[in-house]
C-alpha cells in the first residue's frame, strides 16, 4: 500500500479519538404515531427524503437538532446530512466533535462524504439483506489542517457549493409543482379561455368537444420479448436499441442501456417498434409500474413493456403527458386484485383517456414541453454543481489544493 502524504501543516487522525459517534435508540413500532405527537422519529430512509410523518412520544437524549451531523451505519451506510430534528434511530450515529478547537464540526461534515472516509466504509460493511457498517468507525482515518481557520475556509467553499445546490433543488421543486398544475388543468380543461363547456364523463369532467376512448381504440398495442441470456450471440455486437422498464423515463427515449443483436430479431420473437410509440410498463416492480416513455428511434423492447404503435390522429407526447398524469390509477389497479402488483395488456387496452383535437393536442404538448424543458435544464446544472463539488471536495480535503490562511 502507497503511504499517504501529509501535507505541510497538516496532521493525521483516528476520528473516534477526536470525533464522537452517538447511536440512536430503537423504541419499537409500538411506540411510532402519526399524530405528532412527542418528536418526529428520524430512520435512515428518512435521512434523504427529509420527513415521514412518523413520530414518537418517549423520553430519551437521542435527539438531533438542524446543527447536528447525521451520519448512516445501517441500511444505506454512508449517508451525511444535516438539518433534521427529532429522535434518530439506532441506524443513525450523530457525529459531534469532542473538540471545537481541534477539529470543526463543518470540516467534519464534509470530512464524512470524503471519497477517504466512504471507502473505509464500504470496506467495513458486512450483511446481505440489511447492511451494517457500525465497525468501519475504529478503522476511519485521515490527514486534516492543523489550524481550525484553514479547516473552516474549506469548510466555507464546500459550503457556498452546498447552497448553490439547495437553489438549484428548490427551483426544480417549484417546476415540478407548476408542471403537475399545468398538467391537471391542460389535460382536463384544455387551453385557457378555448373551452366554455364541459361534460361529465367515466373519467371526469371535459371538455364538451372532447371525446373519451380506450387506448385498445386508439392504438395498435405491441408486446415485447426477452431473448433467451444463455445464447451470446443474440447480445453480442448488438446495434438494435431493447428497452427495458429501467429504461423508461416518462419522456422521450434516444439511447438504450442494452441493445440485441440482427440474429435476435430474426430468430425470436422480437419485434422493431416506430418512432412515436409509446412504451408502458406493465410490471418490473411496483415503482416501475405505469412508467412511460415516447420513442424517438426504432427500438425493441422485453416482455414486461407494451407498445402503443403511432397513430396519425394522436400526438404521442399529448398520450405521454396524459398516461403520467393518470400514473396513479395504474398503480391502484395494480394492487388492488393481484399479490404479484401488475398491470396487464387488457388493463392497458381498457384504459381510457380524454381525447381533444389534433392541434389543441399540440399546442398543450408545447405548454408542457417547456416547463419540462426547463426541469432537464435546471437539472443538468444541479448535476454539474454536484460534479464541481465532488472533485473539489476530494482536492481540499487532501491538500492538492490549498486555501489561503493569514
Amino acid at each position: 500500500m502507497n503511504k499517504i502524504e501529509i501535507p505541510d501543516g497538516w496532521r493525521k487522525v483516528r476520528l473516534n479519538e477526536e470525533v464522537a459517534f452517538e447511536r440512536g435508540i430503537e423504541p419499537g413500532s409500538q411506540s411510532y404515531n402519526t399524530d405528532e405527537n412527542g418528536r418526529p422519529f428520524i430512520r435512515v430512509s428518512d435521512l434523504t427524503k427529509r420527513g415521514n410523518g412518523v413520530y414518537a412520544d418517549i423520553q430519551t437524549d437521542k435527539i438531533c437538532n438542524e446543527h447536528d451531523i447525521l451520519l448512516s451505519l445501517d441500511g444505506t451506510p454512508g449517508i451525511v446530512v444535516r438539518r433534521i430534528k427529532g429522535i434518530f434511530s439506532s441506524g443513525i450515529r450523530k457525529v459531534t466533535s469532542m473538540n471545537e478547537k481541534s477539529i470543526s464540526n463543518n470540516y467534519i461534515f464534509y470530512l464524512l462524504q470524503s471519497s477517504r472516509i466512504q471507502n473505509t466504509i464500504k470496506a467495513h460493511t458486512t450483511g446481505a439483506t440489511i447492511l451494517h457498517a457500525g465497525k468501519s468507525i475504529e478503522f476511519m482515518e485521515a490527514e486534516i489542517p492543523q489550524t481550525l481557520e484553514e479547516q473552516q475556509k474549506i469548510a466555507a467553499i464546500l459550503t457556498t457549493i452546498d447552497k448553490n445546490i439547495e437553489k438549484k433543488d428548490k427551483i426544480i421543486t417549484k417546476c415540478e409543482i407548476v408542471k403537475k398544475g399545468l398538467m391537471q388543468a391542460l389535460l382536463t380543461k384544455g387551453l385557457p379561455g378555448k373551452h366554455k363547456k364541459f361534460k361529465k364523463t367515466e373519467i371526469g369532467d371535459i371538455p364538451e368537444g372532447w371525446e373519451v376512448k380506450k387506448l385498445g381504440e386508439l392504438f395498435i398495442l405491441k408486446s415485447g420479448s426477452t431473448p433467451y441470456r444463455k445464447v451470446k450471440k443474440y447480445y453480442e455486437d448488438g446495434i438494435i436499441p431493447w428497452v427495458k422498464t429501467l429504461d423508461l423515463n416518462n419522456d422521450q427515449i434516444s439511447q438504450t442501456e442494452e441493445y440485441i443483436s440482427d440474429i435476435a430479431l430474426r430468430k425470436t420473437s422480437c419485434s422493431i417498434n416506430p418512432p412515436g410509440s409509446v412504451l408502458i410498463a406493465m410490471y418490473g416492480g411496483f415503482n416501475q409500474i405505469g412508467r412511460t416513455g415516447v420513442l424517438k428511434i426504432e427500438a425493441t423492447t422485453n416482455q414486461a413493456i407494451t407498445a402503443l404503435l403511432p397513430n396519425p390522429q394522436m400526438d404521442s407526447f399529448f398520450v405521454n403527458y396524459c398516461l403520467m398524469r393518470l400514473r396513479p390509477k395504474w398503480k391502484r389497479m395494480a394492487t388492488s386484485s393481484r399479490k404479484d402488483p401488475n398491470i396487464t395488456k387488457k388493463d392497458i387496452s381498457n384504459f381510457m383517456i380524454p381525447i381533444p383535437q389534433l392541434d389543441e393536442q399540440k399546442e398543450i404538448v408545447t405548454i408542457l414541453d417547456n416547463i419540462t424543458k426547463r426541469i432537464k435544464c435546471e437539472t443538468v446544472e444541479r448535476s454539474q454543481i454536484i460534479a464541481l463539488k465532488k472533485a473539489l471536495l476530494q482536492k481540499l480535503l487532501t491538500g492538492q489544493i490549498r486555501v489561503k490562511v493569514d
